[in-house]
């Protein structure tokens, strides 16, 4: 077999390579789409169920359990929704107060202007921190200034 014939050879198995991940592409992503399509019909189901649960209209104790679920879910969010409200409406604080005098201090200051001790920060995410504050308002992490 001379150069040509083996190049011809290999160009004829990588075409035929392509060919089949070319193939197999197309079949995974007829797979997903099917999926995509059953998920689609099961929310449908799901939401039809759902409100013939609010009509009293379910009896199966499987689907009522999970009807009962999804109104817990449902209070949740609702839940979240009015505190992410209440916390855009929420004024941005320029100012802490001193951990050690406890006179009102710029938040990025290191330094308290009125007695001169370091301001505390978060060790976990160094953010400022006022007076008092026992859990980090950034990360939520314990901090120096908790009484244990």
């Amino acid at each position: 077999m001379d150069f040509f014939d083996s190049a011809r050879k290999a160009l004829s198995d990588l075409a035929g390579e392509t060919s089949k991940q070319a193939e197999l592409a197309r079949l995974k992503l007829d797979l997903e789409n099917l999926r995509s399509q059953l998920e689609q019909i099961e929310a449908q189901a799901g939401r039809r169920v759902h409100d013939m649960y609010r009509q009293e209209m379910v009896n199966d104790q499987v689907l009522v359990d999970l009807c009962v679920r999804m109104e817990a879910l449902e209070k949740q969010m609702r839940d979240l929704q009015s505190r992410i409200e209440a916390v855009r409406q929420e004024p941005v604080t320029k100012e802490r107060l001193c951990a050690s005098c406890g006179k009102p201090v710029d938040k990025m200051a290191e330094f308290c202007a009125h007695c001169g001790n370091k301001l505390p920060v978060c060790g976990h995410c160094y953010e400022p921190l006022s007076m008092g504050e026992a859990v980090c308002p950034s990360c939520g992490e314990k901090t120096i200034l908790a009484k244990s």
